[in-house]
């Protein structure tokens, strides 16, 4: 997280005088790190970074640390690590090329691959690395971070994915009334479904249209969907152009807690992801990355019970195998205790899951079918809908586990989500 953050700051705050002076500070909600100069008042924190200056209140903050040179924290990082440990140096790859440490990057690759020739994600990472360091001589080639086409982007990668439609089809589908979002409305759809509802004897003329008209674009496409769901028509004429709520906090909040476990190479983010779910956490993420994660996730059912649960969003295995739950049931299969989440994180997610989703869960209609991954007794990839038992904005039972109000540190890395 911190790393992520620093080639943004690097070449704005290189010039300042209190270079020295530079902290990391980090959050315990699992919200990005802001790198800037820090003061200290009696119940809170005023930050100042490139953007401007925040003020947070000191119980949101989990720790402030020196900032340091990337290079500098590359060196640091690299001592650190044993000369066998083919997840830490993929990791310390990731983090390098994130920081445009190509050389660097490249170098703990090939380490990677000495060790474990198999290694996935690593040939890819590789692979993208060696096209940027070539970007570097040859000024015909795209540097990282310019514009090209997806598939280009994605390389090996692409085809395992779901296709843009059916990242517009969720789009659709999880659309909630208040969603902050661009709208394509196409083929005069919103005249259609006036025209329709004139003719059902909903509206009593054209005039009783007004309200409708006079909505944001998320509440109309919303309306039109919750009315016409079977005209598939009217469905395919509502582009969303952007991200609805639900997938905003899950790229900014949910993505990043779970990736770097749950997605590591050794776990589910392995060739064969244990228990039928194989996520992907390679070098470039993009909408299809994110929603084919996001799809698997949803739709994982172990034992009767879903990782993510909208009915009963306490009963989430997602919050229960973060909190290491020694419920029956609510385990980790293999006796893991994946104990990941402090209390931040555990609240910011169960927010997500009863606060943000559509509840039910909708039918997507997609065309992907995930990778099942390799097997686990009793777990499956369960694609339908889910019946609302219960408002989403009020679970009706407690939690059968969670984290306790000072949570213990999280166990190394890779520890979790193994077969």
């Amino acid at each position: 997280m911190k790393g992520a953050l620093a080639t943004c700051v690097l070449l704005v705050l290189l010039a300042a005088p209190a270079w020295a002076q530079l902290k990391v500070v980090e959050f315990k909600d699992g919200r990005p790190a802001l790198i800037g100069t820090v003061t200290e008042s009696a119940d809170s924190y005023e930050i100042t970074t490139r953007n401007g200056k925040q003020t947070v209140p000191i119980d949101q903050v989990a720790s402030i640390s020196d900032y340091v040179s990337p290079r500098e924290e590359f060196q640091k990082r690299l001592s650190a690590l044993k000369g066998d440990d083919a997840s830490g140096h993929y990791a310390l790859a990731q983090w390098a090329y994130k920081q445009g440490l190509l050389e660097e990057s490249r170098a703990e690759l090939r380490a990677v691959l000495t060790l474990q020739p198999a290694h996935e994600n690593a040939r890819l990472l590789l692979s993208v690395v060696e096209k940027a360091l070539a970007a570097q001589k040859e000024p015909g080639l795209r540097p990282p971070g310019t514009a090209t086409s997806r598939p280009d982007r994605l390389g090996d990668l692409g085809w395992q994915l779901m296709s843009p439609e059916d990242v517009r089809r969720i789009r659709r589908a999880e659309l909630r009334r208040g969603d902050r979002v661009t709208i394509e409305f196409r083929n005069d759809v919103l005249r259609r479904f006036v025209d329709a509802q004139v003719i059902a004897g909903r509206y009593r003329d054209y005039a009783d249209a007004r309200s409708f008209y006079s909505q944001s674009q998320a509440d109309q496409a919303v309306q039109i969907m919750e009315e016409m769901p079977e005209a598939q028509a009217f469905q395919n004429d509502i582009i969303i152009k952007g991200d609805p709520a639900f997938m905003t906090v899950f790229k900014r909040n949910i993505w990043p807690m779970i990736g770097g476990r749950c997605g590591a190479p050794e776990c589910h983010g392995a060739a064969k992801g244990a228990g039928h779910l194989k996520l992907f956490n390679g070098p470039v993420q993009d909408d299809r990355v994110y929603y084919t994660n996001f799809y698997i996730l949803d739709a994982y059912e172990s034992g009767q019970k879903r990782l993510i649960s909208r009915n009963l969003p306490l009963q989430s295995l997602l919050l229960q195998y973060g909190v290491g739950s020694t419920e029956p049931g609510m385990m980790h299969p293999g006796g893991k205790a994946a104990a990941f989440f402090n209390v931040g994180q555990y609240d910011t997610v169960l927010n997500w899951i009863s606060q943000v989703l559509v509840n039910p869960r909708p039918t997507y209609n997609v065309d992907y079918r995930p990778p099942a991954g390799e097997p686990t007794r009793n777990s499956t990839l369960s694609l339908g809908s889910q019946a609302a038992s219960q408002p989403a904005s009020r679970p009706a039972s407690r939690p059968a586990s969670r984290p306790a109000s000072r949570p213990a540190p999280p166990p190394p890395a890779g520890s979790l989500w193994t077969k």
